[in-house]
């Protein structure tokens, strides 16, 4: 049988964001602060036209919130994702085998992505290698 795979919390998605709304509307709805003779009553007591006006505008909030809101991202360490290279000492780390804080083991220095290295540093580069035009010119 396949494992059972249980999933973590995928967010704020658009079920809770359309629940989060519907409620903040359903609050604006109940205190209506913009009809001054309704009478709203809470725990007994009467609520006033000032605490109507606040609850409103806590609804209003909880509103621009569920709607305004983006999931932060991140910040991905480069190693885990591509090759990396250390500019010290030339170390080459490869995809998934780097270093989680994206520092060199050997000098700790930060690492930089392979790709393009040689351009953004032509000392590094040690000798052009010359390709055979064929390949019985291989020794």
């Amino acid at each position: 049988m396949g494992k059972n795979k249980t999933h973590g919390n995928k967010g704020f998605t658009i079920a809770k964001r359309a629940g989060v709304i519907a409620l903040g509307i359903i609050g604006i709805l109940i205190t209506a602060p913009y009809s001054p003779n309704k009478d709203v009553h809470m725990k007994g007591g009467s609520v006033g036209i000032t605490g109507r006006w606040g609850i409103a505008s806590f609804c209003i909030i909880i509103i621009l919130i569920a709607v305004l809101y983006k999931k932060p991202k991140r910040q991905q360490n480069i190693s885990l994702y591509e090759t990396t290279i250390c500019p010290e000492c030339g170390k080459v780390y490869i995809v998934g085998s780097g270093p989680t804080d994206d520092i060199c083991t050997k000098c700790t220095v930060k690492l930089e992505p392979l790709e393009g290295f040689y351009d953004r540093h032509p000392e590094q580069k040690e000798v052009e290698e010359i390709l055979p035009k064929k390949i019985e010119d291989i020794e």
